[in-house]
């Protein structure tokens, strides 16, 4: 799913923004809309519609949201920036901002030929995965009737390391072109292998807090011991092959590491 943080300035309010948004991106896939209205986070989608208490009587984050949408099947989310920080992904109406994939201004708001060069744009962007997207893909795959196992690899940021004080959390950068041939390389060496259909790999980027999914890998086979080798396989060849480099960040003080969870 493409997470879309979308900035507003001059005077215009968020739900213009993504109403005309949502209408260019409906051409390429479903979108859901969350922002924050009288205390309460609302999420409007094609699918369906909830609205929640924000963090109250038990109520989900944000980024718990954002997981069920990426469950759900949704293909665009749509975030009113100031509910998650950091840059907008759109800036409209405002000033450029560095980090922004587009700038728009409020007349383009009614210019279908760039907004659907926007839906180009975002598409780009490295989509949002969770354990259980990637297993829903594949039990979608053709060969899916044939296959009497699926296996699955989960790393995840330690919170207590060897050291004894605790980690807060990691920052992943990724060698983005060469990572990501890497990553299809891998992908298509462990498919070549008799027995297994299918395997997705996917590495999360940016900050990863403790105790949060890092890495997965998820395989589609005939049987189970061949996508038991092509999981740890994979894992091992994406520690060892794929440009994806952390910063571990500790109660104590911060540092680049060169092993992955």
């Amino acid at each position: 799913m493409q997470i879309v943080s979308i900035g507003v300035g001059d005077s215009l309010d968020f739900d213009r923004v993504a109403t005309a948004l949502s209408a260019a991106l409906s051409a390429r896939g479903s979108v859901a809309t969350v922002t924050e209205r009288d205390g309460d986070l609302s999420v409007d989608g094609s699918m369906t519609t909830w609205r929640f208490k924000v963090n109250g009587d038990g109520g989900p984050t944000v980024d718990e949201i954002i997981d069920r949408l990426t469950n759900e099947g949704y293909d665009y989310t749509l975030l009113d920036w100031v509910l998650v920080g950091g840059e907008p992904h759109v800036a409209v109406g405002t000033n450029p901002i560095q980090g922004s994939v587009a700038t728009l201004e409020p007349t383009d708001l009614d210019d279908s030929a760039r907004l659907a060069g926007l839906g180009e744009e975002l598409d780009r962007l490295e989509p949002y995965e969770t354990l259980i997207s990637l297993v829903h893909q594949i039990q979608a795959h053709p060969d899916s009737p044939k296959a009497g196992a699926i296996a699955t690899f989960t790393g995840r940021v330690r919170a207590e390391n060897y050291e004894d004080t605790r980690t807060t959390h990691l920052e992943y950068e990724k060698y983005e072109d060469v990572a990501d041939a890497e990553l299809e390389a891998i992908r298509q060496e462990l498919t070549d292998r008799e027995g297994v259909y299918e395997v997705l790999l996917y590495h999360h980027t940016g900050t990863v807090p403790a105790e949060e999914d890092a890495v997965y890998v998820v395989v589609l086979a005939g049987h189970r011991r061949e996508a038991f080798r092509a999981v740890e396989d994979g894992i091992d060849l994406l520690k060892d092959r794929v440009p994806i480099f952390k910063k571990e960040v500790t109660e104590s003080g911060e540092h680049w590491a060169h092993d992955r969870p």
